[in-house]
């Protein structure tokens, strides 16, 4: 800190009020009092970055200065050469999250006080890794439709065979009967009444859905 010029600062100040007081008034800025309280805020913590930006094509390699300003309303850009309309070295460059969305916002034209270019980050977010267990969910076609005595007469089992993956119905007269379905697989005309099985079935991350008598 250039202590010299925080006097001369002061002095000026102090110069300048006694105009303005009225009789009476006291003003007087303690140079030394100043400067602590400036060092105490400590203005360059972490929340500020500097960094040199290389030219990385064909032209004449130059560094340009960065400094990273983490402030309001959120990561403010400036760099050496470049400013915006209130400021030759103003922040053309602006990271924010808005309403739960990763907005930048870039002043290309020094002349306008308004971004050039709102730019969205949202279709490069990351969703969370699914579990890469596979789960099966398995029901009883009676539970929906009701009782029955033949399924080839029930139109929702008709529509579970044609768009099965696998079927076990070879076992002799033990009676079992059943049909999985994978759920990653398009589905298309399902009936009415296995929609809301199907639905629940995806919104929880089934992979299978095994129906039996």
């Amino acid at each position: 800190m250039d202590t010299n010029a925080l006097h001369q600062v002061c002095n000026y100040l102090n110069e300048d009020m006694k105009d303005h007081l009225e009789i009476g008034h006291n003003w007087h800025i303690d140079p030394g009092k100043l400067e602590a309280a400036i060092e105490s805020t400590n203005l360059t913590d972490s929340k500020t970055a500097q960094f040199l930006l290389e030219e990385t094509g064909d032209g004449i390699k130059k560094e340009i200065a960065v400094t990273v300003t983490q402030g309001n309303p959120g990561l403010c850009f400036q760099f050496e050469g470049y400013g915006d309309c209130c400021s030759v070295s103003g922040t053309p460059l602006i990271i924010e999250q808005y309403d739960n969305d990763l907005i930048v916002r870039i002043y290309s034209d020094i002349t306008k006080d308004e971004p050039t270019h709102s730019i969205s980050l949202s279709g490069a977010k990351v969703e969370p890794k699914r579990n890469n267990d596979m789960k099966l969910l398995d029901i009883s076609m009676s539970m929906i439709v009701g009782d029955y005595n033949d399924p080839d007469e029930v139109k929702e089992w008709h529509w579970v065979k044609k768009n099965a993956s696998f079927s076990h119905t070879d076992n002799g007269e033990s009676g079992t009967y059943e049909f999985i379905i994978n759920l990653a697989n398009d589905l298309f005309d399902i009936p009415e009444q296995l929609k809301p099985i199907i639905g629940k079935a995806i919104e929880d991350d089934c992979s299978y859905l095994a129906f039996h008598q």
